[in-house]
Parts: C-alpha cells; structure tokens; sequence
C-alpha cells in the first residue's frame, strides 16, 4: 500500500478551503473546485510511482 507524504497530505488539505471557495463564489462552476484534488492526487500517484 501507498502512504502519502506530509506534502502530500498537506496539500490536498489546503485544496479544501480553496474548492469550498469556488462553490459558494461561484455555484454553478462548483465543478472548477475538484482541480485541485485531482491535481493533487495526480502528483501523489506521480510521486508514488517514482
């Protein structure tokens, strides 16, 4: 199994407030907020592989 670092865990923790943002600033983008956890978990399987 995986472990993700403390990086990692940290920011998928700071995409929170960020993708919360996006869906009350602009509720019918809501979907725009997810970037950054895909993102994030892109790089940790990127990171993970490596």
């Amino acid at each position: 199994m995986i472990y993700p670092t403390r990086t990692a865990v940290l920011a998928a923790a700071a995409g929170a407030p960020f993708a919360l943002l996006v869906a009350v600033a602009l509720p019918d983008r809501w979907y725009v907020g997810l970037a950054w956890p895909i993102a994030v978990l892109a790089l940790t399987l990127v990171d993970g592989l490596s």
